[in-house]
């Protein structure tokens, strides 16, 4: 069983980062789609993948964000984090096989009341291209 340990707030500063890499598999985006119901053939699916200019079936793209709330609440700021707001915007997304790699840096937070409040921003990687 794995252990995530908490950060104190005074012990985080701007410029502090994590990472997370998973590569990604057939169950992934199996477990994923029968999870929430995104049965969409292009991602479970590979010869209609194919036939949409897929290369192959790829991950839902809320799987592949849901990795940077896992590195949230898991690594920066760690337990107890929940992620209220998010910008992304995907090149592409990754098959199975291929790894999907995220760092994420603390750019500035503040407390706003009782929660705290976290600004970063992250890099994403698929087989290390951007």
């Amino acid at each position: 069983m794995q252990f995530i340990e908490n950060r104190l707030f005074d012990e985080i500063s701007p410029g502090d980062s994590a990472e997370l890499s998973h590569t990604l598999s057939v169950e992934d985006i199996s477990a994923y789609a029968a999870m929430i119901g995104e049965v969409n053939p292009a991602h479970i699916d590979e010869a209609f993948a194919q036939s949409v200019s897929f290369q192959n079936s790829a991950a839902q793209s809320l799987w592949a964000s849901g990795l940077i709330a896992t590195l949230l609440a898991t690594e920066l700021p760690g337990p107890g984090t929940t992620c209220r707001s998010q910008a992304l915007r995907f090149g592409s997304l990754p098959a199975p096989g291929e790894v999907i790699r995220y760092d994420i840096h603390i750019d500035r937070f503040f407390r706003h009341g009782n929660p705290w409040f976290f600004h970063f921003h992250y890099d994403g990687t698929i087989n290390g291209a951007p």
